[in-house]
């Protein structure tokens, strides 16, 4: 566990917590391909979704990295699949965001990477009145954060459904977190430890639901099972919605992160 953590160590632990997480999520889904060498990471996956075919790290030298580009944008062209390629701090070469835009990709967003100190987080939930935050434990209540992440993303089931390869127990490397508000599933939100810090996931919240401080509630919940497991660092990438939201939970941004797309119209968007 990272304590006392410089800069430099946190923007290192923010990119492999990131890519465990996703590897991790790779390695549970039946018929996924995994590339992990020392010069690239990558995926891929028999479901028609960016989420589920991505390259999660690039450290290449700018002599092979025209051809690697290529070639990787070509594997996944020629399988029907579109993709998402991740580049954030510790990516080489500096100009790999342009040679996937000139191959033809498409810049999507870009997202902070941010830190909390959990040794400033309170020991309470804070939980608005009437909500109800529970930790996933059970089948029926992974099956309420499913469709809730399903909902919250609005992902085709398959991809949210990658998550369900996980046992809902104490082992599982991700464990999850719902919040109801009048017994119907709201929020949601994961936790992933790795690298010394802990990842925070999949926060999200059913547009209904949005500006009561359930978002804040329920990401508040992965960050105090952390703080309890020994962990002084929660990590995490935010959206622009979610920004102001983390930065009251103590979160400072320390990086930024790029993502860019290709081959997307292979996207298959009406399974639900």
């Amino acid at each position: 566990m990272l304590t006392e953590a410089t800069s430099s160590e946190l923007i290192f632990a923010i990119e492999r917590n990131v890519e465990s997480a996703f590897c991790t999520l790779a390695r549970s889904a039946p018929n996924a391909e995994l590339v992990d060498t020392p010069s690239i990471c990558r995926y891929a996956m028999d479901i028609k979704h960016p989420m589920a075919n991505i390259v999660v790290r690039s450290e290449l030298s700018d002599l092979q990295s025209e051809k690697v580009v290529v070639d990787t944008l070509n594997e996944y062209k020629d399988r029907g699949r579109p993709m998402m390629w991740f580049v954030g701090p510790s990516t080489t070469p500096s100009n790999l965001g342009d040679l996937i835009l000139e191959k033809g990709g498409t810049k999507l967003f870009e997202t902070p990477g941010m830190v909390a100190d959990l040794t400033q987080l309170g020991d309470q939930s804070d939980a608005p009145e009437g909500i109800r935050l529970a930790k996933v434990e059970d089948a029926e209540t992974l099956e309420d954060w499913l469709q809730t992440v399903q909902a919250s993303f609005r992902l085709p089931r398959e991809v949210a459904g990658l998550f369900g390869n996980f046992r809902p127990d104490a082992e599982s490397p991700f464990p999850c977190y719902i919040a109801y508000l009048d017994n119907n599933p709201v929020a949601v939100s994961a936790l992933h430890v790795s690298h010394g810090v802990a990842g925070i996931y999949c926060v999200g919240t059913t547009s209904e639901a949005r500006g009561k401080g359930i978002g804040s509630a329920i990401t508040r919940m992965p960050m105090l099972e952390a703080k309890a497991l020994g962990y002084q660092y929660a990590i995490l990438q935010s959206s622009e919605a979610g920004f102001n939201v983390y930065q009251r939970l103590g979160f400072r941004e320390y990086c930024r992160f790029q993502r860019y797309g290709y081959n997307l119209e292979a996207t298959e968007t009406s399974k639900s």
